[in-house]
């Protein structure tokens, strides 16, 4: 299975810790962060090539 970038699941991670400290409107936000680039990290755009073509 293709992964995006290791830096998304940094993110992930980053802001769902960051949920357990903060409250109201900022947790919400955090938490929909974190889901944003646990997506991101899970399925990668298909428009990134390897191979360079167009």
């Amino acid at each position: 299975m293709n992964r995006g970038p290791r830096l998304f699941l940094a993110m992930a991670i980053l802001c769902a810790g960051l949920a357990l400290v903060v409250d109201g409107w900022s947790r919400v936000a955090c938490i929909c962060g974190a889901l944003t680039c646990l997506l991101a990290y899970l399925r990668p755009s298909t428009t990134n090539r390897k191979d360079g073509k167009r």
